[in-house]
């Protein structure tokens, strides 16, 4: 759904990410389900919002 080759998908991309983040913010009634939110969060922070450079590029391709 997020990678496209023969067209943009950057801005769709980028707010998939943000959807995801919010969804896994809220808690479930699943201890389980609660870890690996929680661990998807860790990722996508550390993939997505700690590194600088890869969320400038998303940030001004998104507004483009």
């Amino acid at each position: 759904m997020m990678s496209g080759k023969s067209y943009p998908k950057i801005g769709f991309t980028y707010f998939m990410i943000s959807k995801i983040k919010s969804y896994c913010i809220n808690r479930s009634s699943n201890e389980c389900i609660d870890v690996i939110k929680r661990l998807l969060i860790r990722t996508l922070d550390k993939y997505f919002y700690e590194d600088a450079e890869q969320l400038e590029y998303f940030q001004v391709r998104n507004n483009h």
